[in-house]
């Protein structure tokens, strides 16, 4: 159930459409498969403050170990940085972990 929202610069705004190369590589990187990925890229209109190529807000089930973890948010800064050609250190990813019952999906609650 990873999902990422990614906002991407400004400058970058003729990549939005390259979503599905994104989950291609994160999948790769990460060892994760694509049917259980959801990646929603969207151009910011103004950044201030700490310039960010790309931002990245994660949400992964409070189910996967630390390592797995790492390897999902390393996954998809890799990915990032590779499908926009973008230096890593201008990639910033948050994650949060998301509790057993707090997802709706159609009609029932996700437990895991």
């Amino acid at each position: 159930m990873p999902i990422a929202n990614i906002i991407i610069h400004p400058d970058l705004q003729e990549a939005t459409s390259t979503a599905s190369a994104v989950v291609d590589r994160w999948c790769a990187h990460a060892r994760i498969a694509a049917e259980h990925v959801t990646i929603n890229v969207v151009c910011t209109d103004a950044q201030a403050g700490t310039r960010y190529e790309a931002m990245a807000f994660v949400y992964l089930p409070t189910l996967w170990p630390e390592p797995r973890i790492n390897d999902i948010q390393r996954g998809l800064l890799r990915a990032i940085s590779e499908t926009w050609r973008i230096d890593p250190s201008a990639v910033h990813i948050v994650t949060t972990m998301v509790q057993s019952g707090h997802v709706a999906s159609g009609d029932r609650i996700e437990t895991w």
